[in-house]
């Protein structure tokens, strides 16, 4: 779809207005200034170009980082046209003050020459600026000023669906309540509610029930706290103030009053705490709601009701939060993000396959950022798309600039967020890049989290379908770090599953996770999928993976993350010792899927062998160039090499296993004859070391680089 334009005439006319408004167009899944009235470039002191730039790169930048992912969902559902107006309010920053203040934006949308348009007004508040005092003292002194011009922000003073006090109303009722609180001798506390999974309660109730519910919780507090010490704040969201006496008490009863009277149907609640302090008692209710929600926030993915109260150590990540956002942007510009490699290991061979790329912040100020602060706040902000293909330009950069160095080039992962396919189309976004820098889609793959599986399903399967017509292979990632269902293998074509790391916690003491990650890898490998394990920081858990037929590994063990200066030293190294070649992919992929539990699984031969299922000997070896090489086995396997002097040893993950010696003539010969032919080939009575055995041989495949073959081996019936 093009962007709109208007005639000379109205669109002077229009742009002319000393009223502040933003017309904005939806293209593409984004939301696209086309036109910025005067008024709009008087409230914010900045050019229309720049107003613009702004709103179509980074639309919030300057609001409060506690209003962000709320403004934008709104923005988005007005924009996409899920709603047909727009009304919120929110903090932003004044370009005048750097202090925060109150905006109201209204929105409605119109049609002009059958287009769909949405015009957006602003209204903000002047604030009194004194720079001897704080945000919150400034807050403060304006507030009551604002809350008494009402009608301007939002029209009334109650929310016509529960009856309590609305946001603002609350805020007015809140800064005078606070005050009598303390004045009485007692500590205020400020609650923040919150119901998780409101969405899904719609989805399976309707929106009817949904309203209903709302409206009982807000009935509930009314009971607890009475009317005109509860608000809502928009949506689910609602918050109390209150005296900090048999707050425990009072919130259980709460919990169990919702569950009860929504007949056991309600979602968790999840409440967040702020206690007030003598220190702070004057600070601005808003912002004892905005640390009672990051308390609240702590534990998003548990589903039981529960509180938690604000502390300092989420002061601190609430100051790294805000540091986050506002230095985003440039932190792009002056490439203070750049992309860690961490190497994958190929179990059969022990060499390299693939690399993953992960997003590590220096920052010249705070130094290292983790992921773990950076990567949630961005996704909460609605920003992780940037830095998702940020990372995926960054990546192609390294790729083509190891190629002109004349290195060698191999398949690269890059993470994407559950966000990135609902905020744009990263799949067109992504193949603009790789036809940018003549990229190759076999050499870029992407990882996507089991989250993703809370988008509509058809919609995702359309994204995966999409990326695999256009050649790139799409990875899962984290399995079973939530809530993993297997349905997730049923519906949607992912190449490769990555199993999380905490399947190897307790691997020393506990046979659980062994059993659960066998059992899920064979299963995995039935269906045709490859599969990885991370997480691996021992010898002993990374040989176990290779014999419960793991095809690929990655972890502290192999490698840490390395800068692209690191890796591409390991790239010059030739002939490349530890780095497996792009066209022995194929090959190896074979090796890795094939069963050494059942052989049933790789084809039928005739015979019954149910009662042998883990006890038969079976591996994978490679003929090339007359020798003989052991490439997988599992432990009955390995007892037999033993036993008849082919190793002296037990195998070492990573070193290549060559036999000692030759097979017996006989064997030698079938293996020949298997190599010529597509079917299970028998061999009665070979005998080695004095160990007679009846030994079944398939081919599996060939090595288009060195020209070895694999052969399965299946031994049966042994005997001295």
């Amino acid at each position: 779809m093009d962007k709109f334009s208007f005639t000379d005439e109205k669109r002077k006319f229009l742009e002319e207005s000393e009223i502040p408004y933003v017309i904005y167009q939806f293209i593409d899944k984004r939301i696209v200034t086309v036109l910025v009235s005067k008024g709009m470039c008087d409230l914010m002191g900045a050019t229309r170009e720049d107003i613009s730039y702004l709103m179509d790169n980074d639309m919030y930048r300057y609001a409060h980082p506690e209003d962000v992912a709320r403004v934008a969902d709104a923005s988005y559902r007005f924009a996409s046209g899920k709603e047909d107006s727009y009304d919120i309010v929110y903090r932003t920053k004044s370009h005048k003050t750097g202090e925060y203040v109150f905006i109201h934006s209204n929105g409605k949308a119109f049609f002009e020459d059958g287009v769909r348009l949405c015009i957006t007004w602003y209204m903000i508040e002047n604030i009194i600026y004194d720079e001897e005092k704080t945000v919150g003292e400034l807050f403060q002194k304006n507030l009551n000023g604002l809350l008494g011009q009402e009608k301007l922000i939002i029209g009334n003073y109650y929310d016509t669906l529960t009856g309590i006090p609305n946001m603002s109303y609350f805020i007015s009722l809140a800064t005078e309540g606070v005050r009598s609180i303390f004045a009485s001798g007692k500590v205020p506390a400020m609650l923040y509610f919150d119901l998780s999974g409101m969405k899904f309660y719609n989805e399976k109730y309707g929106m009817a029930e949904g309203d209903k519910l709302l409206i009982l919780l807000a009935r509930i507090l009314k009971r607890h706290f009475s009317t005109e010490n509860c608000g809502r704040l928009g949506q689910d969201r609602f918050a109390v103030y209150t005296p900090n006496e048999n707050l425990v008490k009072e919130l259980k009863s709460v919990f169990k009053e919702l569950r009860e009277e929504d007949d056991e149907k309600a979602p968790p609640l999840r409440v967040g705490i702020y206690i007030y302090s003598e220190e702070d008692r004057d600070i601005d209710p808003s912002l004892a709601c905005d640390k009672a929600k990051m308390a609240g926030d702590q534990e998003k993915s548990a589903y039981v009701s529960s509180y938690y109260y604000y502390n300092e150590k989420i002061k601190i990540m609430s100051q790294g939060k805000d540091y986050v956002l506002h230095n985003f942007r440039r932190a792009l510009d002056e490439d203070w993000i750049k992309p860690y490699y961490q190497p994958i290991i190929r179990t059969v061979n022990g060499k390299m396959s693939d690399a993953e790329a992960l997003a590590r912040w220096d920052d010249p100020e705070k130094g290292i950022i983790s992921p773990e602060l950076f990567v949630p706040v961005l996704e909460d902000a609605k920003l992780i798309h940037r830095l998702d293909l940020y990372m995926v330009e960054k990546v192609l950069q390294d790729i083509n600039r190891n190629r002109s160095m004349g290195a060698i080039v191999f398949p690269v992962s890059v993470n994407l967020s559950r966000y990135d396919f609902i905020l744009c189309d990263m799949v067109s976004e992504i193949c603009e890049l790789a036809d940018k820098y003549n990229v190759d889609s076999n050499i870029l793959t992407f990882e996507v989290t089991e989250s993703v599986a809370g988008l509509d399903p058809y919609f995702l399967q359309k994204q995966i379908k999409r990326f695999h017509e256009a050649g790139f292979k799409v990875w899962m990632d984290d399995f079973g770090s939530g809530y993993s269902s297997l349905n997730i293998l049923q519906y949607f074509e992912f190449d490769l599953i990555k199993f999380d790391m905490k399947f190897l916690q307790d691997f020393e003491s506990s046979k659980k996770n062994h059993i659960l990650l066998t059992e899920l890898i064979q299963m995995v490998n039935k269906l045709g999928i490859d599969t990885i394990a991370e997480g691996v920081e021992t010898e002993e858990q990374a040989k176990f993976l290779k014999e419960i037929g793991c095809d690929k590994v990655q972890g502290f063990y192999f490698s840490e993350p390395l800068t692209a200066d690191e890796l591409l030293k390991i790239c010059f190294k030739e002939p490349m010792a530890g780095h497996e070649k792009l066209l022995e992919a194929d090959y190896y992929n074979v090796v890795s899927r094939t069963s050494l539990r059942d052989p049933k699984e790789n084809g039928y031969y005739g015979l019954a062998v149910n009662e042998y299922f883990n006890a038969i000997p079976m591996g994978v070896i490679e003929v090339k160039g007359g020798d003989y090489y052991i490439l997988r086995y599992n432990r009955s396997y390995v007892e037999f090499l033993l036993r008849t002097n082919f190793i002296d040893a037990e195998p070492v993950f990573g070193n290549e296993l060559k036999a000692l010696r030759k097979p017996e003539p006989n064997f030698c010969a079938t293996v020949e004859a298997a190599i010529t032919s597509s079917e299970w080939l028998p061999l009665e009575k070979s005998t080695e070391e004095g160990i007679t055995s009846n030994v079944f041989l398939r081919k599996l495949a060939i090595n288009p680089v060195t020209g070895g073959v694999a052969v399965l081996v299946v031994v049966l019936m042994t005997t001295k």
